[in-house]
């Protein structure tokens, strides 16, 4: 009789043991399959998150509202910045060539960071603003092109 309750009793603990070290193992197998970026989500099972609270989570882990007013203020600079060009005046040319060649190469390094930090991630908004910093940066290209002929003249 002793012999079977001390089974019983092993097989109880035995049976305990194991369901904590699974819920642990279910813990940390969670916690190491976290990401931040959608693209390495599997959305095959179903899932009981919530998608849009998710996207706004990510969107503000990645300062996504300052970027997109960053990358749309240096947009319409650049847009200010070729109108300047455009109206150059003949008496402080020199000067405003020099102040406009500074602006330039500032908002080109920015948008190199910018691309650079951006090309990795997959969620929508984030592509569109890498979209807009490339198109950014194309523009301060030509306007860097446009602004050399004046002094190679």
């Amino acid at each position: 009789m002793h012999y079977k309750k001390n089974n019983k009793l092993k097989k109880w603990l035995l049976f305990f043991l194991i369901t904590i070290s699974t819920n642990i193992y279910a813990q940390v197998y969670i916690i190491n399959n976290q990401t931040l970026d959608p693209s390495d989500w599997d959305t095959s099972s179903t899932s009981l998150s919530d998608i849009d609270n998710n996207k706004f989570i990510l969107l503000q882990y990645y300062n996504y509202a300052e970027r997109k007013k960053i990358a749309e203020t240096k947009q319409q600079n650049l847009n200010e910045l070729s109108n300047e060009i455009l109206n150059l005046n003949n008496s402080n040319i020199d000067l405003e060539i020099a102040n406009i060649q500074e602006q330039l190469s500032t908002m080109k390094k920015e948008s190199e960071e910018a691309i650079k930090f951006l090309s990795t991630y997959t969620l929508p908004e984030l592509k569109q603003l890498n979209q807009l910093e490339q198109d950014n940066l194309q523009k301060i290209i030509l306007l860097q092109e446009q602004i050399n002929s004046f002094t190679h003249k």
